[in-house]
C-alpha cells in the first residue's frame, strides 16, 4: 500500500464508507490497510480524516501524569429465533445478528467527556467498524481504564470486536473496576451503577424508554442513537464521580506513582504530592513500623517504605495494620 492508495481510501472514508467497503473498491486487502495505519499510528502521524476525531478527543494530559481513561460502551442485543421464552438454549443456527456497538463514551483525567455513536445507516447495516477502530486508538493511548464492570462486560466485548475487524490487541493498560471495589470493601445495598451513585448523592442515570430506546436504536432512528449517546456520556460522568469516592478505601489499588514522572513521595493512587505525616499514626508489618500519611488531594491512607527518617516513597496502607 503506497502513499496514494493511503490518500483514496481517505477520500472514501470521508465519503461514508466503512473500512470492509473501502478495502473492496481499492482491492487491497483489509489487513494491509490495517497494518499500514497502525504504522503510521505507532508514528503518530495517524491523521484527522481518518480518526474522524477531534484533536482534544484523546486530550493531552500533563506530561508527568498518567493516561486515565474513563470508559462506557452501549451494545444492541442479539436478535435470534427461540421457541419460548425461558429456560431456552440458543444455538447458533436460531442467532439472527451478533451484538454490535451503538456508543461508546470516554475521558482523560479530568477532561470533558468524548463519545461516538453510530449513523442511521450504520445501525441499519449493524456496522460499528469506523466506532470499534477509532476506540481502539482511544485504548491504545490510556495507561489506565476505569470503568463499572469494566473487566467483565467492557473489556470483553471491546476485545471480541477488535478481534472480529482483525484489529491488533491496543498498548497495555491497566483496568480500574469501580464494581469491583464496591464488593469487595463495601457493603452498599445495591452495587448497580445508578443505585451506587444515588446512595452516594453522586449523581444518577440519564432517564430513557427502557428497552424500546434499543429497539428505536437499531432501526436506525437518529433521535433514539442521540439519546443513547447522552445516556452514554452521563454514564462516564458519574462513573468517574463514583471512581473518585470510592478510590480511597481500594487496598488493591493500581500503583499510579509508577506511571508518573514526579519525583518523591507521591500519592500511589493520585499522584498528588500534597502528603502530610498522621501524628501518632503507625502501619505494623512482620518487618517493623511504618510512619502513615493522607494524601490532602484524595484522603489516601499510606506509609512510608522506609521505618525511619523522611519518606522518600510511599505505598498504599493495608487499614488493618494502622495503629
Amino acid at each position: 500500500m503506497n502513499t496514494q492508495d493511503y490518500i483514496d481510501y481517505l477520500e472514501l472514508i470521508n465519503d461514508g464508507h466503512s473500512q470492509r467497503s473501502a478495502a473492496k473498491i481499492l482491492g487491497i486487502p483489509r489487513t494491509t490497510i490495517q497494518g499500514y495505519l497502525k504504522r503510521i499510528a505507532d508514528k503518530d502521524e495517524i491523521t484527522e480524516q481518518y480518526l474522524e476525531l477531534p484533536e482534544t478527543s484523546i486530550d493531552k494530559v500533563e506530561n508527568n501524569q498518567p493516561k486515565i481513561c474513563y470508559l462506557d460502551i452501549e451494545c444492541s442485543p442479539t436478535k435470534s429465533y427461540t421457541w419460548r421464552r425461558f429456560k431456552e438454549n440458543i444455538s447458533q443456527a436460531q442467532i439472527l445478528s451478533e451484538s454490535f456497538f451503538l456508543t461508546a463514551s470516554w475521558a482523560f483525567n479530568e477532561n470533558e467527556v468524548h463519545s461516538l455513536r453510530l449513523t442511521s445507516n450504520e445501525a441499519i447495516n449493524e456496522d460499528d467498524e469506523v466506532l470499534i477502530t477509532k476506540l481502539w486508538h482511544v485504548l491504545d493511548n490510556s495507561n489506565v481504564v476505569v470503568g463499572h464492570n469494566l473487566r467483565r462486560f467492557d473489556i470483553k466485548k471491546i476485545n471480541s470486536r477488535f478481534a472480529y475487524y482483525n484489529l491488533p490487541s491496543p498498548s497495555p493498560y491497566k483496568i480500574i473496576d469501580t464494581l469491583e471495589i464496591a464488593k469487595a470493601r463495601f457493603a452498599f445495598p445495591s452495587n448497580k451503577l445508578n443505585d451506587l451513585c444515588e446512595y452516594l448523592d453522586i449523581g444518577e442515570k440519564l432517564p430513557h424508554d427502557g428497552f424500546s430506546l434499543w429497539k428505536k436504536c437499531c432501526a436506525g432512528d437518529d433521535e433514539a442513537l442521540i439519546h443513547m449517546e447522552k445516556y452514554n456520556r452521563v454514564d462516564v460522568e458519574i462513573t468517574r464521580e463514583l471512581y473518585k469516592r470510592l478510590r480511597g478505601f481500594d487496598n488493591n489499588a493500581v500503583n499510579l506513582a509508577i506511571m508518573s514522572d514526579n519525583v518523591g513521595a507521591i500519592c500511589t493512587t493520585c499522584c498528588s504530592d500534597n502528603i502530610a505525616p498522621l501524628e501518632d499514626k503507625f502501619a505494623f508489618t512482620p518487618n517493623g513500623k511504618y510512619q502513615v500519611y493522607v494524601c490532602n488531594h484524595c484522603n489516601t491512607k499510606l506509609r512510608s517504605t522506609s521505618r525511619i527518617g523522611v519518606a522518600n516513597k510511599l505505598v498504599r496502607v493495608d487499614r488493618k495494620s494502622v495503629v
